[in-house]
């Protein structure tokens, strides 16, 4: 993990200054004087105006969206999907005025390069690359990362338990990883088969234990395709 932070850190510094000086910077793009003053605000705003705590706190709020974009992509099945989970948080982000680490790699370094009063590599390094950093860090890692991964931990241990579905006397011990069928293309298995419990069925008959077939049958094609009470999920 520290090795995949440290190759995507440098190469968006390196990326970003390479765009920065060479094509907007000595390419001219910055050059009229309302571009140049608004990029003097802008640097100012996001690099001397803010205390180094104010700068660590936007940083928490600009990975948790960040991250939040990214882990929606991974739920989402289609391209259009994806972009609408990417779309929102990232929109958040930047519209609140947050700080990410690699956002601010571009627009604080071109305040440099034009001058902005007050700022300078070493100001840019200690007051908003490094709060911005640790921010990010504690945004993305820990209120998204570790929780997710605690919500997917408490699922596992759930799984792990015996679960009745009273509506139809059915009980099944569901111990796999696999995902929940959502639609017709990924449907999810039971190690172990469904296994009827000694009772009585909505439609007054009774059954005992033992006496199903202990077919394993995705639950969606239950859901979708059986009318028997018994083989419903």
């Amino acid at each position: 993990m520290l090795l995949h932070w440290s190759i995507t850190f440098w190469g968006n510094l390196a990326g970003s200054l390479f765009v920065m000086a060479i094509i907007t910077g000595y390419g001219g793009t910055f050059s009229t004087t309302a571009q140049h003053a608004r990029v003097v605000t802008f640097a100012t705003s996001k690099a001397i105006t803010p205390a180094w705590h104010q700068v660590f706190l936007r940083g928490i709020g600009a990975n948790w969206l960040v991250c939040l974009a990214a882990y929606l992509s991974f739920m989402g099945r289609e391209f259009f999907s994806k972009v609408v989970g990417i779309w929102w948080p990232t929109f958040a982000f930047v519209m609140l005025g947050f700080d990410h680490v690699v956002a601010n790699m571009f627009y604080v370094p071109l305040g440099i390069f034009v001058g902005t009063p007050g700022l300078s590599v070493g100001y840019y390094i200690a007051y908003s690359m490094i709060p911005a950093l640790l921010g990010n860090i504690v945004g993305g890692g820990l209120f998204v990362g570790v929780v997710y991964w605690y919500l997917v931990r408490v699922d596992d241990l759930l799984d792990e338990m015996m679960l009745t579905c009273t509506d139809f006397g059915l009980q099944y011990l569901a111990e796999d990883n696999e995902p929940n069928a959502i639609d017709d293309e990924l449907f999810a298995t039971d190690k172990h088969p469904l296994l009827p419990i000694e009772g009585e069925r909505p439609d007054g008959t009774r059954f005992e234990e033992g006496s199903g077939s202990g077919a394993r049958t995705p639950r969606s094609l239950h859901r979708k395709e059986s009318k028997d009470p018994e083989n419903m999920v």
